[in-house]
């Protein structure tokens, strides 16, 4: 390409963007006109006839935030009309004086119950009570379906629009015993105390497996341990740590609870269950494992 082909293609591409830039000042397509039109209409409403950040967004459709930004641009101060703001609260304190619940006020107006509770403590109405009793009166309705009608957290959560750590809270402040997010009642359970005792002392001596014991009594894991403190029995660590002798379920050799004999557990007393022969051997037996595992799959 010689040095005039180069100086038109410069040319050619310099008068494409002044036409480029030329169109975006003047707004050509018909949308950048129809968006300065809408603008130019708010700045007029704003300065003219005085409307309210409010209702250019009730009007228009738009963010509080979109509209400041439309009104920065044309170096429009947008001020608040505080006499429709004195107008609403004057509103809202002759509803609650002739009878109105916060509630129907705040669904009314469009404002959240602790705005409600603000604007008539600033109009220097006594409203506490009204404002606890509404919560309490809420709060005993959800302990009600809770306890009576075995609603679940999730469906009270979503009838009453609030979250499923505040139902628990609420259920608890109440009294009431749950089990976390189901709304079912803790179930009692009636046992033998002398049998279960018995059966616990042969769990704890290695002679019955606690997966027989609980299928035996009906119980879970957390009601077995539950009952255990409540009557002062030793959990199984609690017993571990203490007795002179363990039994070994590899081998059966009864030893001495000691190091010499057995692995500590880390963090929790007691030792292994089994002896450190026995454990010896079985890791190496679930190391040969892995390695047969891994070569089979290279090979």
């Amino acid at each position: 390409m010689g040095e005039d082909d180069l100086r038109e293609h410069i040319q050619a591409v310099e008068h494409m963007e002044a036409e480029l830039r030329e169109a975006l000042a003047q707004d050509t397509t018909p949308a950048r006109r129809a968006r300065a039109a809408r603008n130019r209409e708010i700045v007029r409403r704003v300065t003219e006839e005085g409307w309210t950040l409010e209702a250019l967004t009730d009007h228009y459709h738009l963010s509080r935030l979109r509209i400041t930004q439309i009104l920065r641009q044309y170096q429009v101060p947008l001020k608040t009309r505080r006499s429709d703001r004195a107008e609403r609260d004057a509103e809202i304190t002759r509803a609650f004086a002739e009878g109105f619940t916060m509630k129907q006020i705040a669904e009314l107006h469009g404002l959240s119950l602790a705005y409600i509770y603000l604007i008539l403590r600033r109009q220097g109405v006594k409203c506490v009570a009204c404002y606890a009793n509404e919560e309490v009166e809420r709060n005993r309705t959800i302990a009600r379906l809770v306890v009576d009608e075995g609603w679940t957290y999730h469906r009270v959560a979503e009838t009453f629009g609030i979250s499923h750590q505040r139902v628990g809270q609420i259920v608890t402040r109440k009294g009431v015993n749950y089990v976390q997010r189901t709304g079912t009642r803790r179930r009692s359970v009636e046992v033998d105390l002398a049998v279960l005792h018995a059966d616990h002392l042969a769990y704890l001596q290695d002679r019955f497996p606690r997966r027989d014991l609980l299928t035996r009594h009906g119980l879970s894991p957390m009601s077995h341990d539950r009952i255990c403190r409540e009557q002062g029995w030793p959990l199984k660590r609690e017993y571990q740590a203490t007795r002179p002798t363990k039994r070994c379920p590899a081998c059966g050799v009864e030893k001495p609870a000691t190091r010499e004999h057995f692995v500590a557990k880390k963090g929790q007393p007691g030792f292994n269950s089994y002896c450190k022969p026995c454990l010896a051997a079985k890791q190496r037996a679930h190391k040969a494992a892995r390695r047969a595992a891994a070569w089979e799959e290279e090979t």
